[in-house]
């Protein structure tokens, strides 16, 4: 368990938006995804909404969209009560560190054996691997 959310919990939020892909109204995306390439992902995205915008405001608005000038940004973007906040006294903290797999080098050999062992008994091989790393989403 990670922030208070179980393996559990993660795979049932997977599963039911999974098994209602074929709705025009959801749309998946993997954040490792969006990682390695923001701007054909902000593309898709416009996409989705129905936007027509060009390639120079894309690159703009993906380049806004960087961990990095989110996190810079945070503060002067925060509304007053954000700031006088005990959950996030900087607006900052709440992007943390925009990487995925925190386990790693955290967790042994038999909690990662326990990890994997659970996961195959939740999902589908290439479900567990979509989860874990994105990429293209199985069908």
């Amino acid at each position: 368990m990670a922030d208070g959310i179980t393996l559990e919990a993660i795979v049932h939020h997977f599963k039911s938006f999974k098994s209602n892909i074929q709705h025009p109204n959801i749309h998946i995306f993997h954040y490792a995804d969006m990682r390695r390439d923001l701007l054909s992902h902000t593309r898709k995205l416009a996409s989705v909404l129905g936007l027509k915008i060009g390639d120079e405001m894309l690159a703009a608005i993906a380049e806004s969209m960087q961990f990095e000038n989110m996190q810079a940004n945070a503060r002067a973007s925060a509304k007053e009560e954000t700031l006088r906040s005990t959950t996030f006294k900087d607006p900052s903290a709440f992007f943390d560190s925009a990487s995925s797999r925190k386990w790693e080098g955290k967790l042994s050999d038999e909690d990662l054996l326990a990890f994997h062992k659970r996961l195959a008994e939740l999902l589908p091989e290439a479900d567990a691997r979509w989860l874990q790393s994105g990429g293209e989403l199985p069908v």
